[in-house]
């Protein structure tokens, strides 16, 4: 309140507090968005949406030096991912000077290209059935705490499905949920007259 206190209209407030908080140095904008990296078990949703916002601002200055062409973000898109994602990306990017490109991957937007990466990131979700920052508790927790009780992490509660037996899920969360099972085989979706 202090920058507006003796400001009359909502136009003049809203330019002083634009001066004030809006920023102007391009460094420190461009830093945000080549800086900006998902470790192993970022939301990768959440990662391209805070990356989509960094990309936003040098564009939105609207001046030639500093815009960011839509092939350059992709490429930043592909460098800001772990390096898990490299042979996901390989297809979408590249390509070679002077020679006219065909392959859709190769010539999507990043709009497109977020898209499918948001894609592949559910699908590999709910293929674990755990979100990637839940698959592993290892890095999260010291050696010593997990020496300690190597069964069971600290301060971790438990995840098994009391329908499969699994501990990668709840109950809540087993796809097998409501599906009959086979007591010849002891697996989902059949029964034993069915079990080949």
């Amino acid at each position: 309140m202090v920058h507006v206190a003796r400001l009359d209209t909502a136009a003049v407030i809203w330019a002083s507090l634009c001066a004030i908080h809006e920023t102007k140095d391009y460094i420190t904008i461009q830093r945000g968005l080549f800086e900006l990296r998902a470790n192993e078990g970022s939301d990768i949703a959440d990662h391209l949406t805070q990356l989509k916002q960094q990309w936003e601002r040098p564009n939105v200055l609207d001046s030639p030096s500093f815009h960011i062409p839509d092939i350059q973000f992709k490429t930043l898109i592909a460098l800001s991912l772990p390096s898990t994602w490299d042979v996901f990306m390989e297809p979408y990017m590249g390509g070679c000077i002077d020679v006219i490109e065909t392959d859709p991957k190769k010539l999507m937007s990043s709009q497109e290209c977020i898209g499918a990466i948001k894609e592949e990131y559910l699908r590999r979700k709910n293929r674990t059935g755990v979100p990637p920052q839940q698959t592993s508790y290892a890095s999260s927790h010291s050696l010593a705490d997990r020496l300690h009780n190597p069964s069971k992490p600290p301060n971790v509660p438990s995840r098994k499905c009391r329908n499969c037996g699994f501990t990668n899920h709840v109950t809540d969360e087993s796809r097998w949920l409501g599906q009959p099972k086979c007591t010849k085989c002891g697996w989902f979706g059949h029964t034993a007259t069915e079990c080949t």
